[in-house]
């Protein structure tokens, strides 16, 4: 029988792959095709969770040219609740208290 993780039961695979990238590194911004590069999602995927989780006020969007960069929003409750836990913490698996819940792809830590 297949265990369900915390992170599987409350976020599909692409949230937990856009939220690990952005949260990770939350004063980086990315643009849409970065981010499906570094998920290795779908274009239509990601933009999709990127509309959602905007929306929600967890990500900030700023147009550069003619792309939109995202980021983790600074005033969001789950950017507050990381910010504090990294900044006593080393090495990211020990930051998040749900060690699954923000990657899937180690690659999109580095």
């Amino acid at each position: 029988m297949k265990t369900t993780t915390l992170a599987d039961s409350l976020f599909t695979k692409s949230q937990q792959k856009v939220m690990g990238l952005l949260f990770r590194k939350p004063d980086a911004s990315f643009y849409l095709n970065e981010i499906v590069r570094l998920a290795d999602m779908g274009k239509g995927t990601i933009k999709r969770e990127l509309e959602k989780m905007t929306k929600a006020g967890l990500l900030t969007v700023k147009r550069i040219g003619n792309q939109n960069h995202y980021q983790a929003n600074p005033a969001s409750p789950i950017s507050k609740s990381t910010h504090t836990q990294s900044a006593c913490c080393s090495g990211f698996l020990t930051i998040y208290p749900f060690n699954d819940l923000f990657f899937t792809k180690r690659s999109i830590l580095n």
